[in-house]
């Protein structure tokens, strides 16, 4: 490989030659991948790639209101896949909202993963554009997290408690986006 070949964070090789992807979409990588790094608590650049850890994960069980006049809105972000466009986290807004509850006093609820520390510093701007949050609370306790406790290192990686959160959660009460979307919704 030529010294010339730059090497993004993403650990594409990249050089003058190559038939690349579109701009957009290597500013959008680039941006995610520098912003992960950032946040890395360890990190190894090589030539060809970059390999960094992130903290562990975290579910957290969000409680919020839709704030006033916001409800087309947020549908429409929704509909059109552009909530939370330009975080790090990506799709994870549009599932929270699939996988989202709703009480009978018209707080939405869902499972939150996340790895910033405080917690949601980075979603909490895309929410509070169309939310009041009203809690944000550990979603388990991190003693049975397999690796907060030590019992299995990175177990966060292929864990499957968000999934058996949000299954609980639809147990309990009705979907937050069909609610959202009814004619006779009252947020």
């Amino acid at each position: 490989m030529s010294s010339e070949v730059e090497t993004s964070l993403a650990g594409e090789c990249r050089n003058p030659n190559d038939q690349c992807r579109n701009n957009d979409e290597r500013r959008d990588k680039e941006q995610l991948n520098a912003t992960l790094e950032l946040r890395a608590s360890f990190v190894i650049r090589h030539s060809c790639f970059v390999i960094f850890t992130l903290p562990s994960a975290v579910r957290y069980l969000v409680k919020a209101r839709v704030k006033l006049g916001k409800d087309r809105a947020l549908v429409q972000a929704i509909d059109e896949r552009v909530l939370g466009r330009g975080s790090i986290a990506g799709d994870e807004y549009l599932h929270n909202m699939e996988q989202a509850r709703v009480t009978e006093n018209g707080v939405a609820q869902w499972v939150e993963t996340c790895f910033c520390d405080p917690p949601l510093s980075e979603e909490r701007p895309y929410w509070e554009e169309y939310f009041d949050l009203l809690s944000v609370k550990d979603a388990h306790l991190r003693r049975n997290c397999r690796h907060e406790n030590g019992t299995e290192p990175w177990a966060c990686c292929n864990c499957d408690c968000t999934q058996k959160l949000e299954e609980k959660l639809r147990t309990q009460s009705m979907s937050f986006l069909n609610t959202l979307r009814s004619e006779k919704s009252d947020f």
